[in-house]
Parts: C-alpha cells; structure tokens; sequence
C-alpha cells in the first residue's frame, strides 16, 4: 500500500502548483483512497532553494496515513533515505521530529542558465495530533538529506497555513463517501 501511495503522491508533486486545495481525490481499485493537496510555495523571493509543502492522505478500511509532503530543489543531485529527519518548530517553541517514510531521489525538473535544478518528493508520516499541533504556524524546519542539512526559518508563518488549510479540506473530503465507480 505504501508504494501506491507514494507514486501517486510522486505524481501528484511533479506538477508544480500556486493555487491551494485539493489536487487530486482517487480510490484505487484496492479500495484505498488518496487524497493530494496542492504543492505550495514557501520559500522566499530571495531564497536560493525552491520549496514546496503539501498534505497527503491514504486510507483504507484498515489504516489511515497523513504524510508531509516536502519538495525542495537544488542544483546539484541529492537524495533522501528512509528515516532521515524533518525537524519542524512550532510557535510554541515545540519541536517536531518526523522520519522519512521511504527512499527519495531527485529529479531534474529544470534547466536554468546552463545549470540543472535537481527537485525531491520526500514523505513524512505524521499523526493527526501533531498535524493539529503543527497547524498552528511553524517558525522553522531542518531537512536532513545525503549532503548535510538545509534549514529555512520564517519571520510570518507560511508552512503551517498550508497544512491547516489543506487538513481541513482533506478532513472534509473524507467525510464524503467515495468508492472506485465514483464519477465513472
């Protein structure tokens, strides 16, 4: 289950999005629903690192899964393991220590001025407790991948507007039955 709800949601990231809600409601012919919320720009103008945040949902009969969808872009390769760190600081002061769900390795998504811009799709479970905490504003993240860390702190709280509104919506979606033939 978790392989199809990782290449759904690498689908889903691939496309590089402004607006904010829900990009895509399936139910896979396993029965499992999955719910992508738009990725969102956080990062600066004068940012180096292009960053993009959104909220995944996967659920079945069985288990339900919310993951962290984080997507930054660099300009040399890059990966992240399975259980490298997502440090998020809320404005309480709390840190938040989430685990990468499984392997990501970069894309080349861009070309700029001769160079590649290499993009990620990593994935952090997180539960619905913490997303509520989270969604109250975060002030910083630390990313951990292969070549180090990459840090982002903000002086407005942008991170945790996305997740709020992207939880809310995806709570409300789920509360609307969906199944396979839906919309056929």
């Amino acid at each position: 289950m978790k392989r199809i709800f990782l290449i759904a949601f690498l689908y889903a990231m691939c496309t590089i999005s402004y607006a904010q809600g829900i990009f895509a409601d399936e139910v896979t012919s396993e029965g499992v629903r999955l719910i992508t919320g738009d990725p969102v720009h956080v990062s600066d103008l004068t940012d180096d690192v292009e960053l993009l945040v959104s909220l995944c949902y996967s659920g079945s009969e069985e288990v339900s899964t919310y993951a962290i969808a984080i997507t930054p872009s660099f300009k040399s390769e890059f990966s992240v393991k399975k259980g490298m760190r997502l440090l998020l600081k809320n404005k309480d002061d709390k840190v938040v220590e989430l685990r990468a769900m499984d392997d990501a390795y970069y894309l080349v998504k861009a070309v700029d001025a001769f160079q590649f811009i290499y993009y990620l799709n990593a994935f952090y479970e997180v539960s619905e407790e913490t997303l509520s905490q989270l969604c109250g504003g975060i002030i910083k993240m630390r990313f951990e991948y292969d070549r180090g860390v990459f840090d982002k702190e903000w002086k407005e709280d942008k991170m945790g507007e996305v997740l709020k509104k992207e939880f809310a919506e995806i709570k409300r979606k789920i509360r609307i039955e969906k199944d396979f033939y839906s919309d056929f």
